[in-house]
């Protein structure tokens, strides 16, 4: 066997592939209403937690979603005729109004008050 260890049915551990995964939970997720209450020990029926919490394997580098935003915010930019972020900034606050789109009375009719 050379030094490898056995794990099934024959296989080594080097026929694993690893696999790194993220743990993604909703607040209301049994997992995280225990971090927030600091319960080590509570059933979900205790707690009446009603999230879930899934585990997604890591699908690789930042760097595309980043750049996506960073092109979302360039035209941004744009749109708001400024050349600048520290400029659209400045309309913004020079002028809300003109940025703002007023919701239709159907709109406010499906949106829920906030």
């Amino acid at each position: 066997m050379g030094g490898l260890l056995e794990i099934v049915r024959g296989r080594t551990f080097d026929d694993f592939l690893f696999v790194p995964f993220k743990v993604l939970r909703g607040m209301a997720s049994i997992e995280a209403v225990k971090d927030r209450l600091d319960v080590e020990e509570a059933d979900a029926v205790d707690l009446q937690a009603l999230g879930i919490e899934v585990s997604v394997p890591e699908r690789g580098s930042v760097r595309p979603i980043i750049r996506e935003m960073i092109k979302h915010v360039c035209s941004a930019i744009s749109y708001g005729g400024a050349t600048s972020l520290a400029e659209l900034k400045r309309r913004f606050t020079a002028d809300p109004a003109q940025y703002v789109v007023a919701l239709s009375e159907a709109s406010r009719r499906e949106s829920y008050e906030r």
